[in-house]
């Protein structure tokens, strides 16, 4: 086989590779977990190995130039996944409002956002106090985690319902009392987004 041949097979099986693997990558929201970028970065690296290997060696040049185009799509996954749902769970399990206690959690979505991107909903039954002042503790401990837009970002919000925006999760907090005693049931949902 011709070195020009050569070259274009590698090229073609490394450009080839990179963009489908990537694609694939995308779709299925690999990005969004712990490790992403390790993750997507070893789907994206047989890829520029076997260019490497098919390439001449007079062609070396090409194979780094694959190998910095799949960094950079990798970086890219990983900007535009969602959080996976134990990521989410992670985060949401820093937040502790005081005085309040876990009664139920669960997790929805899938990390491909098809049906719904992955989701973490926890509720917590706290004291007998007024509406606003259970969506006020629920801000302050989510603004100690860092789950709130900076107050000059933050759209005003009104009891019982806080809802915000961060880069790639939707943080929704729903306030309502409980029936027969009057304690409080906060609601905090968090919805990871592309």
């Amino acid at each position: 086989m011709s070195s020009g041949r050569r070259t274009l097979l590698g090229l073609g099986i490394g450009s080839g590779w990179t963009i489908g693997a990537g694609l694939a990558a995308w779709f299925f929201g690999l990005g969004g977990y712990r490790s992403g970028f390790l993750v997507v970065g070893a789907v994206l690296a047989p890829g520029v190995i076997a260019a490497v290997v098919v390439l001449p060696r007079a062609r070396v040049a090409y194979g780094l130039a694959l190998a910095l185009i799949a960094f950079t799509s990798t970086s890219l996954v990983v900007a535009t996944s969602p959080p996976s749902k134990s990521e989410l769970s992670r985060r949401l399990g820093r937040v502790s409002i005081p005085y309040y206690r876990e009664v139920s959690g669960h997790s929805f979505g899938t990390s491909t956002c098809r049906p719904a991107c992955p989701g973490v909903e926890r509720t917590y039954l706290g004291p007998m106090l007024g509406t606003r002042a259970g969506v006020l503790d629920a801000a302050v401990a989510l603004d100690r985690e860092g789950l709130l837009a900076p107050p000059r970002l933050r759209r005003s919000f009104s009891a019982p319902r806080l809802d915000d925006q961060l880069e790639d999760v939707r943080v929704r907090v729903s306030v309502a009392k409980q029936p027969p005693d009057g304690h409080l049931l906060v609601t905090i949902r968090l919805d990871g987004r592309r």
